[in-house]
């Protein structure tokens, strides 16, 4: 079987499209990387002046984009003036960390650094941070870390959203545990489910679709079929008549693919009754509504944040429904609140590793959810670990930078949005 590209990108990115627009007033400088055992604090300035902070007798410049060439309409208008507004707040309120080396051309070179050999990010102040590196005199973002972004910005829409995600995800952990234990997990007992190249879109020349993927649409299937006649859930008669079923769904959805019940999960839960319908129904018909909610709003901040980025990847791929507006992938990861005491492992967090089938020079998107404690984030190839709190946003190059999460106490839950580079022929 042969894999088609579905991806319309004609041109490969580049690492400009993570430059930085604006750095905070307030500027940490790091030790190299590449030549200390231990990263440390360098020096500081609160004045923006990164010139002063590197010893620098040429100013560095930052290009920033002149998007007022043309006569702008009045959603570009509102939009500029949106930008503007949230660059302010990075100048004034948060705070940078420079890293004086190219972590693309030398990621292969960078040691692996120990928890005791990192710089320790803590939240200061309720303040966000950044860390970026320096590339031919000029700052390019690594990752971005936005702090109780939904309640800061006031919003009620977005607070009622992240509160309804985080209930569910929470109902999802305690009321499906035997499911999710027969999903895949790492050593740390963290289990992933993934969406949005089959489920979200509907694509149905996609060459592998995800399991989760597969079963969900069975579950809607099945769902629509018990509306549609009003009948009791019996699995054995709708696998015994799944021909008449599918002919009947054909017809009123006007689909062009088919899911054969015969051959995927359901059928092995015959002999014995469980939540496996109700486990994928309520992933397909709550969980994953609420996911395109949230994603419309980190489209939105990934629009304000990096322009260049967003239009690379803001592109048509023809072969792809979608609800989503930037993101076409994302996965979910969870705990189901039940921690190994006898080998103190614990839920909730990642093993080391790269996402290698996210686009290089793009960010993922990692929003946290759950009440617990600990959980940092751990950069070991650049001596970084980061707190990260419920409600935080990280925006991270997660196919250049190997990362981790820390010992976690309690449930901790995310939702990873990001681009897979297979869709943008990215390869």
């Amino acid at each position: 079987m042969s894999t088609e590209l579905i991806g319309t990108k004609q041109t490969k990115s580049s690492i400009g499209l993570t430059k930085a627009r604006i750095v905070p007033d307030h500027i940490i400088l790091l030790s190299n990387p590449l030549e200390n055992i231990k990263i440390e604090f360098e020096e500081e300035s609160k004045d923006g002046n990164i010139d002063k902070l590197l010893y620098k007798n040429k100013r560095i410049k930052i290009d920033m984009i002149i998007s007022n060439i043309l006569p702008m309409t009045s959603e570009e208008k509102r939009e500029e003036r949106n930008r503007k507004r949230y660059e302010n707040n990075i100048k004034k309120l948060d705070i940078g960390y420079l890293i004086p080396i190219n972590i693309d051309e030398n990621r292969n070179k960078l040691s692996n650094f120990t928890k005791d050999n990192c710089y320790k990010i803590t939240n200061k102040n309720d303040k966000n941070y950044f860390i970026y590196q320096l590339i031919n005199n000029e700052v390019y973002v690594l990752v971005s870390v936005i702090n109780n972004y939904f309640i800061n910005n006031k919003k009620q829409e977005q607070i009622d959203l992240f509160n309804s995600i985080n209930d569910k995800l929470e109902y999802f952990s305690n009321n499906f545990k035997n499911e999710i234990k027969k999903l895949r997990a790492n050593s740390r007992h963290t289990y992933s489910i993934y969406g949005g190249t089959e489920v979200m879109q509907g694509h149905h020349k996609y060459a592998i679709p995800t399991l989760t993927e597969k079963y969900c649409h069975a579950a809607g299937y099945i769902q629509d079929y018990i509306n549609k006649y009003n009948y009791d859930y019996d699995f054995k008669f709708i696998k015994n008549n799944d021909k008449k079923i599918y002919t009947d769904f054909i017809e009123n959805k006007n689909l062009d693919y088919k899911i054969d019940i015969k051959l995927c999960h359901f059928s092995d839960i015959l002999k014995e009754k469980t939540n496996t319908f109700e486990f994928y129904n309520y992933l397909n018909t709550t969980i994953f509504p609420l996911i395109i909610k949230l994603e419309s709003h980190i489209a939105k901040l990934i629009k304000n944040s990096f322009p260049d980025l967003y239009l690379d990847f803001n592109i048509n791929l023809p072969t792809i429904q979608t609800k989503l507006l930037f993101f076409k992938s994302f996965g979910i990861n969870f705990s189901i609140g039940e921690p190994d005491i006898v080998n103190m492992i614990r839920q909730g967090a990642t093993d080391l590793h790269r996402d290698n089938n996210d686009c290089l020079y793009a960010f993922c998107v990692i929003v946290v959810f759950g009440n617990f404690e600990g959980g940092d984030l751990v950069l070991n190839k650049i001596g970084i670990i980061m707190q990260i709190d419920s409600g935080y946003i990280i925006l991270l190059r997660s196919a250049l930078l190997s990362h981790m999460n820390l010992k976690v106490i309690g449930n901790r839950y995310s939702i990873v949005f990001y681009l897979n580079k297979y869709l943008y022929n990215e390869i």
